[in-house]
């Protein structure tokens, strides 16, 4: 809860000093490490693109940040970090936007539970940060992770249940073609 421009500072610093988790809300919990970060060059409120520049400056740290989707339950990812498996500290954060266009950043402390509208499941699932995919276990997802990175964030967007069904409408898209031949070879 805060009435400055800080909020993406005190979302990271919530995630690197939790404290014991009691009032994690409250910025006089974090004012006192607000020293601890190199803020130079950076403007605020912080625009997404320059998170990149918060990494540089910050060799410890990276961030990961998404945003809610038109699609109800729906994320996606504004920016995905390039050193988030490879830094000590990782923090995902969502990017909560008003129809007045000002933003708020708030921590993201438990992925599983945000993605958890996805799957039917109510066990623990461990979510990849580029796709937003849940896997069942931690070994499934660090097989998938060096395939999934090696591309540009991406989103799965699964149809809606009451619309299902896939039409193909644009046939003024299709080649003129002077004979058309099916065959079923099954009889």
């Amino acid at each position: 809860k805060n009435r400055d421009q800080l909020c993406f500072v005190w979302s990271v610093l919530a995630h690197l000093y939790p404290g014991d988790g009691k009032n994690r809300d409250r910025v006089t919990k974090y004012e006192q490490y607000l020293d601890t970060l190199d803020l130079s060059g950076l403007e605020f409120p912080l625009q997404v693109k320059q998170v990149k520049v918060f990494e540089m400056n910050n060799p410890q740290i990276s961030v990961n940040v998404f945003a809610l989707s038109d699609i109800k339950n729906q994320y996606h990812v504004l920016y995905r970090s390039n050193f988030a498996h490879v830094r000590k500290q990782s923090v995902n954060l969502l990017l909560l936007q008003s129809e007045n266009g000002s933003h708020n950043y708030t921590l993201i402390t438990n992925m599983s539970a945000l993605i958890h509208g996805r799957n039917a499941s109510d066990r623990k699932v461990y979510v990849c940060n580029s796709c937003l995919h849940p896997f069942s276990s931690e070994s499934i997802l660090e097989r998938h992770l060096p395939y999934c990175l090696s591309h540009a964030p991406q989103q799965v967007c699964y149809p809606d249940p009451e619309d299902n069904i896939l039409k193909f409408n644009r046939y003024d898209q299709c080649f003129e073609l002077p004979f058309y031949i099916v065959a079923d070879f099954e009889s």
